[in-house]
């Protein structure tokens, strides 16, 4: 168990770095260790050692209310979101059919905040720009003894653009879904890798919600594509229409809610109608 002598070193606080070296803390214990180094400063008001450069520090030190600190932080975490490693980019432009030009790749990551209100399915669309899944090629690299074969079509090789566009049974659901989402929306939709993928399309004059559902639609079918990995079939297309109607009822009562506290929001009449487009279908519930 650490021990309160173990950060001090001649009765100095060790820095982080020297700790880890130290073998006294581990690397992912950073937060940890500022955390105890706040308290200390609160305690004794002085603190020897110089805090590691964060800039979460810098905003954690700046919060007056603890109850805003998961907010503000998160928040923080979202706007560095549209900086990220050249090599994301380039695993992006070694399989689309047209490299991303920096400003669309720029539009891509901004694309992250604005799929959806829900945590979860802004980090579905975090995790499929940095292709951070593990694809069964990738694996196969780390584990030699595994297959790297697609677990649906059995294509050898199988890479993290493959498991979520190339696979045919995974571009046939694709296909059906933008169909469907093109016909709720009644806005003209062409399935392609930067449209569903990385959200990129060229806005018209079919209003901020629809767009907005759009990607809501995109996005939860990334999801359960996320969440069937390893499946040998594609997610059902009746399971997809589902999840898609629950959250555009979410979405349309927190306009509602906004609207009840005084706030005069467009965009509810809009999502209302895309439900019960929805709801209308009979193919939601297949026998």
């Amino acid at each position: 168990m650490l021990q309160l002598g173990d950060l001090y070193s001649c009765s100095v606080l060790r820095t982080f770095p020297e700790l880890v070296t130290a073998g006294t803390m581990q690397k992912g214990a950073f937060l940890t260790f500022n955390a105890i180094r706040l308290l200390l400063n609160k305690i004794w008001g002085v603190v020897d050692s110089e805090p590691p450069e964060s800039s979460l520090l810098t905003i954690i030190s700046t919060i007056g209310n603890s109850k805003c600190i998961i907010t503000t932080l998160y928040k923080a975490l979202l706007e560095g979101i549209c900086t990220t490693l050249p090599n994301v980019k380039a695993r992006w432009d070694a399989v689309l059919p047209t490299p991303l030009s920096q400003e669309t790749w720029i539009t891509a990551l901004t694309t992250i905040k604005s799929v959806s209100r829900n945590p979860r399915l802004r980090y579905t669309q975090f995790n499929y720009l940095h292709q951070s899944y593990l694809s069964p090629a990738r694996i196969q690299k780390i584990y030699p003894h595994t297959t790297p074969t697609c677990p649906r079509c059995a294509t050898p090789a199988a890479d993290f653009y493959h498991m979520v566009w190339e696979c045919q049974t995974i571009n046939l659901a694709w296909q059906h879904v933008t169909e469907v989402t093109a016909e709720i929306s009644s806005h003209t939709l062409v399935p392609t890798p930067d449209s569903c993928l990385l959200g990129i399309r060229h806005r018209t004059k079919a209003g901020k919600h629809t767009h907005r559902f759009i990607d809501l639609g995109f996005v939860v079918h990334k999801r359960l594509i996320a969440t069937h990995w390893k499946a040998p079939h594609a997610p059902s297309y009746a399971s997809w229409l589902r999840e898609l109607c629950s959250r555009s009822q979410a979405e349309a009562q927190t306009l509602r809610s906004l609207q009840h506290r005084g706030l005069n929001l467009a965009g509810l009449e809009t999502w209302d109608t895309f439900v019960v487009a929805m709801e209308a279908r009979d193919d939601m519930y297949p026998p």
